[in-house]
């Protein structure tokens, strides 16, 4: 467990960085603090380390992942609309990869949750998760 008062930001980016999930969740967690904080970067910075902690596979990762980016994706108004629309797509293509892991009653109700959220989506993001859907499952089986 990382102690937040005794907590090094460099040495927790090393230790991210070189694959410590620990730390990888203590910076994604921070990204939320940031946001309320007004620290708009350091937002962003925690959403990448939010992916790392992710492609781990916890579920719980991806959950906070997902909020993430929702959040990013509605922080930026319509001068940033390619930026938007990939965080939106990101979002769309991880919880559709993410609910392919799921079995049983999760999965019925995840898909009908994912229902609701590709027909509250514009067709761009719709375009735009597909596309992250394939690179996500060929990063997969190129791991594999």
């Amino acid at each position: 467990m990382i102690d937040e008062d005794d907590a090094n930001p460099f040495e927790l980016c090393e230790r991210a960085a070189r694959g410590d999930l620990e730390a990888q969740r203590f910076l994604a967690a921070g990204a939320a603090d940031c946001l309320q904080d007004g620290a708009i970067a350091g937002f962003y910075e925690g959403l990448t380390y939010a992916r790392m902690a992710a492609a781990h596979g916890d579920t719980e990762d991806t959950g906070l992942l997902l909020c993430l980016l929702g959040l990013a994706s509605q922080l930026l108004g319509p001068e940033n609309e390619g930026a938007r629309l990939a965080l939106a797509g990101e979002a769309l293509a991880r919880a559709q990869v993410e609910s392919e892991r799921m079995t049983g009653k999760d999965a019925e109700d995840f898909d009908a949750v994912m229902t609701l959220a590709i027909e509250q989506s514009s067709p761009a993001e719709v375009i735009a998760s597909k596309e992250y859907q394939d690179l996500m499952r060929a990063a997969k089986a190129k791991g594999e």
